[in-house]
């Protein structure tokens, strides 16, 4: 069962969502490799000042001690960016950089999968993360897995809260890298030896 623990700090992970979609922050403790949510603010319709006064008003306010967001966050869609609302309302600074899509989900994948030390995952949601494990079910493909094509891209709705916690991931842990593959040089043969190969 997640909790939030009072002698752990705490970070907000966000993703601000524009028009339609949610505003959505994740709290979050980062204990060494592991990653608990415990809580989650996801609502339509409010402005950053009125998320901003909500989180402050959680329980575990108190120990945050900053956090990510989307790098849009930097914009200034009216007067003032999501960044600079956070860091006056709040007093925290929030990073942010430029995420690129498929590496930010394969870093996310890497935290759901199980851990070959432990036989668990790396990240662990609270029960009152409603509306981020709902994304997670309604998270779509146009295609199943044997009709994609390279470079398909997942439908681009009902995953906020999964945004902000790619911007996390690759915030504290980088993209994932795999070692490279030597393939062995093959010393080429002449066209004529390889067939009287074939022949035998």
């Amino acid at each position: 069962f997640v909790e939030f623990d009072p002698s752990w700090p705490v970070e907000v992970w966000c993703d601000p969502g524009y028009g339609e979609s949610a505003y959505a922050v994740l709290a979050v403790q980062v204990m060494g490799q592991v990653v608990f949510v415990i809580d989650e603010i996801h609502e339509h319709g409010m402005t950053g000042e009125e998320i901003v006064e909500m989180a402050m008003n959680r329980p575990w306010w108190s120990n945050v001690e900053g956090g990510v967001i989307d790098f849009a966050g930097r914009q200034h869609h009216a007067n003032t960016s999501q960044i600079e609302i956070w860091q006056a309302k709040a007093g925290i600074y929030l990073r942010s950089q430029p995420v690129p899509e498929e590496a930010g989900r394969e870093r996310l994948r890497s935290f759901l999968r199980k851990d070959p030390l432990t036989g668990a995952p790396r990240i662990f949601f609270s029960p009152k993360c409603t509306e981020t494990i709902k994304e997670f079910a309604k998270y779509q493909w146009r295609h199943r897995p044997e009709e994609r094509v390279a470079g398909e891209k997942p439908i681009n709705r009902h995953n906020d809260a999964i945004k902000a916690l790619i911007y996390g991931l690759v915030d504290h842990f980088g993209y994932v890298e795999y070692p490279e593959i030597e393939v062995p040089a093959v010393e080429p043969r002449p066209w004529g030896q390889i067939f009287k190969v074939r022949q035998r």
